[in-house]
């Protein structure tokens, strides 16, 4: 076989190689490769004080974050909330993500009521840990939305609540959050 015959034959194989490998046809399957479950979209509403409202995420702002309050339910992606996230200091508690921003809801602790409620950056800082619990002692209530206070100042848990404006404070109890996926 002649030199160039088989110097183009080689960088064909090569070529191949290369090609299959960046393909993924040549690399072992692992963790790292396999795809992630799907998210599972939650709304909440409060039906028992503001009938067909729900917890809506506004649209970014410049500064990165948004507005969060309660507005008609529509089903729309600035309804949807996703749980994500695990945190090894209260593992009962994780961040939740609006599907049409990627933020994640957090609150401030400048009070044990009313504080501020909004969407930002999602990361693990105090104010950006929640969970919802279903009351099974009073069912037609529905549940708490709650964030974690166990990092200082406050010490514990909160609850959202919405206001007759559509605001949504973190404060005091509200055992009326219906939670559904």
């Amino acid at each position: 076989m002649n030199r160039t015959l088989r110097k183009k034959r080689t960088s064909t194989a090569a070529l191949l190689f290369a090609a299959a490998s960046g393909l993924g046809f040549l690399a072992p399957a692992t963790a790292a490769h396999a795809a992630a479950p799907d998210p599972v979209y939650w709304s909440f509403s409060n039906n028992t004080y503001y009938p067909n409202q729900c917890l809506t995420g506004g649209k970014k702002n410049s500064q990165g974050t948004s507005s969060v309050f309660m507005a008609t339910c529509t089903g729309s992606y600035y309804q949807k909330w996703d749980w994500r996230g695990e945190d090894p200091t209260n593992p009962s508690f994780l961040e939740l993500q609006n599907k049409a921003t990627g933020l994640c809801l957090a609150t401030d602790y400048k009070s044990d009521d009313y504080n501020a409620v909004w969407a930002s950056t999602c990361e693990w800082r105090p104010g950006m840990r929640f969970r919802y619990v279903f009351n099974d002692d009073m069912p037609n209530s529905g549940g708490e939305l709650m964030s974690d206070f166990t990092h200082p100042p406050y010490g514990d848990y909160s609850e959202l609540r919405p206001a007759a404006s559509g605001a949504v404070y973190n404060g005091l109890p509200d055992f009326a959050w219906n939670g559904t996926f």
